[in-house]
């Protein structure tokens, strides 16, 4: 096929031309052609350019659009990571695809509102963390506003979290040590 097609085709050169800066001669060869771009984008891009204030006041004002300014609905984000390919993302930032892999199965369903549902307090939320901080969720609000006590309470919980929180990790390599040492001696049983 190839070998046909190179029998029958007529092999055509083109070549491409341009005028000189003052219109006159016909440039052919490439050397002069490009010399001849170059020579016109410098023109193009040196020029001062001035902006006049009537110009711009008769420019029509665009409508805000508002729409534009609400956060993407949850279907939308599904919608938007649905459409990434494996291996591909959208944009010039280089996400790997294993990342968005697991958000497109992890995003919440969106359910409407249940009519006469109780709706959730914050403070009905705060009850689990205020109780493993030995604060009493029913007087946090009065702690609060005492900024200092507030603190105080916050710090002293955090390290004392830190501190039980290492002793329990220390206590369990040690069992694990103990185990260990217990299954490999069987005479001490």
């Amino acid at each position: 096929m190839k070998l046909s097609n190179q029998s029958t085709a007529q092999h055509i050169k083109s070549r491409s031309t341009l005028r000189s800066s003052d219109g006159q001669a016909l440039l052919t060869d490439i050397a002069s052609i490009l010399n001849r771009w170059s020579e016109y984008f410098q023109a193009l891009f040196s020029a001062v350019r001035v902006v006049q204030e009537k110009a711009i006041l008769h420019i029509q004002q665009q409508p805000v659009s508002m729409e534009l300014d609400e956060p993407p609905a949850l279907e939308e984000t599904r919608l938007a990571i649905g459409w990434l390919k494996s291996r591909k993302t959208a944009g010039v930032d280089d996400i790997p695809s294993e990342i968005n892999e697991p958000a497109r199965t992890s995003l919440p369903e969106w359910r409407p509102p249940q009519q006469g549902a109780q709706k959730e307090r914050y403070k009905d939320c705060l009850k689990q963390p205020l109780s493993v901080c030995d604060i009493d969720y029913r007087e946090w609000s009065t702690l609060t506003a005492d900024r200092v006590a507030w603190r105080r309470t916050i710090s002293d919980t955090a390290s004392f979290f830190e501190i039980f929180h290492i002793t329990s990790l220390e206590d369990k390599s040690q069992r694990r040590k103990n185990n260990t040492a217990a299954s490999s001696d069987p005479g001490q049983l």
